[in-house]
């Protein structure tokens, strides 16, 4: 059998079912060094109670290595043969699955899920914001529009990008202008070979969007020039394009509550001593204590609300960073530190604000309730301290999943110290010191550096 009889059989032979290369496995490799892991990614912020979407799933072969509990998962594929194969695969597991394209309407409510996830496939960045809950993420790595180029000029010459929009910026200002947060954007190109012509071939059909119009008929000269390169250097060789997003819907709901809260005239700061005293048995002297601040100190507040607490650790550090979800509340607190120089309020969420700078001591109290991915907001407390700073957390004891001061109810997410004393270890800290106060548990830790 010649040459172009073998490549001829590649190409009838390119068929594929879910997303499966084991056809060429062996005549072709793809650099294993991106450097996130997107199953990581996915699970520093999933919990098997979260409600899960994959859109475009393929065959859903990625989806169920994931293990989520089916009844809290959902998906989607439109390319038929994937669409029968799920049927057959997720549907009798419990998994909600829904036939789709990507780019448009996806059949489920308003808010019905706290992560959705895409990998290599459509997405419609108004619709994910709409399927969301407030607060909830997209998690997506994407095929960038660079992707094989150099083997498709090889085959093809130069033909134009099939989707020049594929790239990190503009895909993050696509998420940034639906109302979303980007937590987390990165962006890498490795490297993919090839051994042998007939599984370029084949790849070329299967990959057909970045191929078009290929075949061994019409490009007949271009793969004898391929041929010829291969006998040359022993290997074709391109370049992959992907980029990783992470991007967060406003927690709109808390927004609203405690920024209600200062409308109606609750501001912590101007109680009455009762009130005070009361506020004060979550945190105290004791809690500000254990920060050890001097006057050199950087100092970070996660929730700095209106300044109840900023207003006494400012006047004894050097430096004072407060951040806070709501704009009311962080005027109220940039007008109550404004006779502090070096105290400056960020109106932001703390996942997703770039601060630009490391701190010796973060604190939080009445928060962390608030957060539903926990061990993202640990990790990134940890990586804003520096060597030996501090972290000062106090949790809230109470594990209601709403809270209702009287003031309407809100969903929270309650703190196990115990899960938070792991995460702290486990991205380089140390508790050095836990303490009890009536309605709260104080967890103190260093950074290991």
């Amino acid at each position: 059998m010649n040459q172009k009889d073998l490549w001829l059989k590649e190409e009838a032979e390119a068929l594929m079912e879910g997303w499966d290369f084991s056809h060429i496995e062996g005549r072709y490799e793809e650099e294993d060094d991106i450097p996130w892991d997107y199953r990581q990614v996915i699970g520093q912020y999933l919990t098997s109670d979260m409600k899960l979407l994959d859109i475009d799933t393929g065959g859903g072969e990625f989806l169920r290595s994931l293990n989520h509990p089916p009844r809290n998962t959902a998906a989607t594929e439109g390319y038929a043969p994937n669409v029968e194969l799920c049927r057959r695969e997720l549907c009798p597991l419990g998994i909600d699955f829904r036939p789709c394209d990507g780019k448009g309407i996806l059949p489920f409510r308003d808010g019905s899920f706290d992560i959705v996830i895409n990998r290599h496939g459509d997405f419609h960045a108004a619709e994910i914001f709409r399927v969301l809950k407030d607060g909830g993420l997209f998690i997506t790595q994407q095929v960038g529009a660079e992707n094989d180029r150099e083997l498709v000029e090889l085959l093809l010459g130069d033909v134009p990008l099939p989707f020049p929009q594929q790239t990190l910026s503009i895909v993050s200002d696509q998420f940034s202008k639906a109302g979303f947060s980007i937590l987390r954007g990165e962006e890498h190109f490795g490297k993919i070979r090839f051994f042998d012509v007939g599984a370029l071939v084949w790849f070329a059909k299967i990959i057909e969007w970045e191929f078009p119009e290929f075949s061994v008929e019409t490009h007949e000269q271009s793969l004898q020039k391929a041929w010829e390169i291969l006998e040359k250097n022993g290997v074709l060789q391109g370049r992959t394009h992907r980029f990783l997003l992470v991007a967060k819907k406003p927690e709109q709901k808390v927004i609203d509550h405690y920024d209600g809260l200062l409308s109606d005239g609750n501001d912590p700061i101007l109680d009455p001593p009762v009130l005070q005293a009361y506020m004060n048995k979550w945190d105290g002297a004791k809690f500000i204590e254990t920060m050890r601040l001097s006057p050199s100190s950087r100092v970070l507040e996660i929730g700095v609300g209106t300044g109840r607490l900023a207003l006494r650790t400012a006047p004894l550090c050097g430096r004072f960073v407060g951040i806070d979800l709501a704009p009311r509340t962080v005027e109220a607190a940039r007008e109550h530190l404004k006779t502090f120089p070096h105290a400056s309020v960020i109106c932001g969420d703390f996942l997703a604000y770039s601060f630009g700078e490391k701190f010796d001591v973060i604190y939080s109290s009445l928060t962390f309730m608030h957060i539903r991915y926990k061990q993202a907001a640990i990790e990134k407390c940890m990586s804003l301290l520096v060597s030996g700073g501090r972290l000062v957390l106090s949790l809230d004891k109470n594990r209601e999943t709403v809270l209702d001061a009287g003031f309407g109810a809100l969903t929270v997410h309650p703190d196990d110290p115990s899960l938070l004393r792991g995460m702290i270890e486990r991205y380089g800290g140390t508790v050095s010191e836990e303490y009890e106060t009536e309605f709260a548990t104080v967890l103190v830790a260093e950074n290991r550096g």
